[in-house]
């Protein structure tokens, strides 16, 4: 029992994350305008395990 809650959950959270991820490969879609506001957006609501990724891709790619 405790193999199906556990893949649960795991299959909930690779859901999430590829939610934020669809969003966050979206970006180069709006006008150059709307990039900064959606990306703090997005940085607002990422889930806690993709925060590193999205520090280092603001260090390397926007700073």
């Amino acid at each position: 029992m405790l193999h199906i809650h556990l893949a649960q959950s795991w299959f909930r959270r690779i859901q999430k994350s590829s939610k934020w991820l669809k969003y966050f490969f979206g970006l180069p879609y709006l006008p150059p305008d709307e990039i900064e506001i959606a990306f703090s957006n997005l940085i607002a609501i990422a889930p806690p395990d993709l925060l590193y990724f999205s520090d280092c891709f603001f260090i390397i790619h926007i700073t």
